[in-house]
């Protein structure tokens, strides 16, 4: 049985146990209070331990970098949480080490796109739990979670099942510890669940320990492996199917009670703290030496310090990290985190290292077919020259850096075999055929990073898109294009309302997008704008004759059938 010494960091005692219950030693290691960097071989000296397997897991209230893992000749493994959301800093992290784990089986291409070598799926777990008889239980649903202007759909959520289900006796919180969440779970028979980027999160293996009726929002096939939908869990498009299943298994208890008790059972037998051990203890029995050394292993780590940096989760004067990054041997990556790094910083001397670095790259002809930095250079230049007209400074200047940020895409294009004729000089086309050649590259979106016009330089397609539209808030094609890019990726449903609603403001007789308009409030949980949305989308199809067409789009995107019967079309065909 393969039992290593195993150093945990920055992980909690319910993984410590674990792995002490499969034979291992153990030693946990926790960063002093504020420390963002812990320097391993320094804290380890004096210790008598020799790690076998070094696991790092990720920790969401402060995030820990561990400094000079390359010099322990021993199996790596970081455990990313937030997948769904870390991903832009979590595969450069994951270079300092063998394997590298998500909580999101989804996200593991995209990992791998990023650069992560070993990627392997870790999902969350749930502690051990005791089932609790479903007469004892008083609460028909309950909820908990924060709450906060940048998750208004969870408020909507739960004021609407609050108000639709008050007879159930339900019980929304936000402001009770672990153990009181636990407890109330022990006294609920149904938890609507709710994700922010269409991820299977804590909520769901937390309720169902419970025992408790999970209904979870429908984010793909790794939820079937998880949980049987229609007997250990249910599973909801938008809000109508919530509705509908929350008030079916309210008026079903029995039927109810034996899907709390299977999801119950499902997690002793498989999504313990035990198990995940177990399977990071089988990870690391056939790991191969990936993680990065030396001078290689350096910069990985300061291209993770800039992102985090970028994304506000570590604090530190980018000037001075970005001095530090530049004694290092320079790739493209790593002259693209130098260029971010800056850009969060307004001060002059931040300025004139961009301006360096930009004339740098051109003139000693740098990476050019590297994709990353020729955006990240472009988007710098561009900075420039939207703050130089601010400013109302220099109009020769304000046009030489509009002409590097087009240098730089040009130089993209020229990369990529463009033989076509490039896009016509102007602020919006740059943004616009950026978006465009970042979208068919796969860089899409940057889920989790709160993307700033003034804080940050656009790293994938929504962001240039974001910052046009920052520009020109009416701009059509940049909205239409917007829509196009997003309409398949869910969790995009709140600012998909944005866009959309300006788009059927211009183009009121489009049902196609008045219907994509209903469907994303619904499942953004707008009942009564989504259907108000859905029958004018009805509406403009009649008009046009288009009626079938109507009726084979909402079909397609509405297995249930319950769309049809808000939009009342299955009662109107009859008569």
């Amino acid at each position: 049985m393969y039992a290593p010494s195993t150093l945990l960091i920055h992980t909690t005692p319910d993984l410590d146990r674990a792995f002490q219950a499969l034979g291992c030693t153990t030693l946990t290691l926790q960063p002093d209070s504020g420390q963002q960097v812990l320097d391993l071989e320094k804290r380890l000296h004096g210790m008598d331990f020799t790690p076998e397997l070094i696991v790092q897991r990720e920790n969401l209230s402060c995030r820990l970098l561990v400094s000079g893992l390359d010099r322990f000749d021993c199996p790596k493994i970081f455990w990313g949480l937030d997948s769904h959301l870390n991903a832009h800093w979590h595969a450069a992290y994951a270079r300092l080490f063998d394997i590298s784990c998500a909580t999101q089986k989804k996200w593991i291409p995209a990992y791998r796109q990023l650069g992560a070598q070993d990627v392997r799926w870790l999902p969350w777990y749930a502690p051990a739990g005791t089932w609790q008889p479903w007469s004892a239980r008083e609460h028909g649903f309950s909820f908990v979670g924060r709450f906060s202007s940048q998750r208004p759909a969870r408020r909507w959520m739960c004021e609407h099942l609050q108000q639709r289900f008050a007879h159930a006796n339900p019980s929304v919180r936000d402001d009770i510890s672990y153990a009181q969440m636990l407890e109330l779970y022990g006294r609920t028979k149904i938890v609507p669940n709710e994700s922010i980027f269409n991820e299977s999160n804590l909520r769901l293996f937390e309720a169902a320990t419970r025992g408790c009726v999970v209904l979870n929002p429908d984010i793909g096939p790794e939820l079937e492996e998880l949980f049987e939908p229609g007997r250990e869990i249910d599973i909801y498009d938008s809000v109508v199917d919530l509705e509908d299943l929350l008030a079916r298994h309210l008026a079903d208890e029995r039927r109810a009670q034996a899907m709390g008790r299977a999801a119950f059972e499902r997690v002793q037998a498989e999504h313990l703290v035990l198990h995940r051990a177990q399977t990071l203890l089988d990870y690391a029995a056939d790991a191969t030496a990936n993680a990065a050394t030396g001078q290689d292993a350096q910069a990985w780590f300061t291209v993770t310090l800039a992102r985090l940096m970028e994304s506000g989760h570590i604090f530190a004067q980018p000037a001075t990290v970005e001095k530090q990054a530049a004694h290092l041997p320079q790739t493209g990556t790593t002259m693209a985190s130098r260029l971010r790094l800056l850009a969060t910083d307004n001060s002059p001397e931040c300025a004139q290292r961009i301006m360096h670095i930009l004339h740098t790259v051109l003139t000693d002809h740098l990476f050019r077919n590297d994709m990353e930095l020729n955006l990240t250079a472009s988007m710098a230049a561009l900075r420039s020259a939207l703050e130089a007209k601010n400013a109302a400074a220099n109009t020769d200047a304000d046009t030489n850096m509009d002409a590097m940020a087009r240098t730089f895409l040009l130089r993209q294009l020229q990369a990529g075999g463009r033989t076509s004729a490039p896009p016509a000089p102007g602020r919006e086309n740059l943004l616009l055929a950026w978006a465009r050649l970042l979208h068919r590259a796969g860089k899409t979106i940057r889920a989790g990073l709160p993307f700033s016009v003034k804080n940050h330089l656009p790293g994938s397609a929504v962001e240039c898109l974001i910052l046009l539209l920052s520009l020109h808030p009416e701009h059509m094609e940049a909205l239409r294009l917007m829509e196009s890019l997003t309409h398949s990726i869910r969790g995009t449903e709140q600012a998909r309302v944005g866009y959309l609603s300006l788009l059927t403001l211009h183009e009121p007789d489009d049902w196609r997008m008045g219907l994509e308009l209903a469907i994303a409030d619904l499942r953004s949980y707008r009942r009564t704008a989504g259907e108000e949305e859905l029958r004018n989308a009805l509406k403009a199809a009649r008009q046009q004759e288009q009626e079938k067409h109507f009726i084979r789009a909402l079909t397609a995107r509405d297995p249930s059938g319950l769309l049809r019967r808000l939009a009342k079309i299955e009662t109107e065909n009859q008569r």
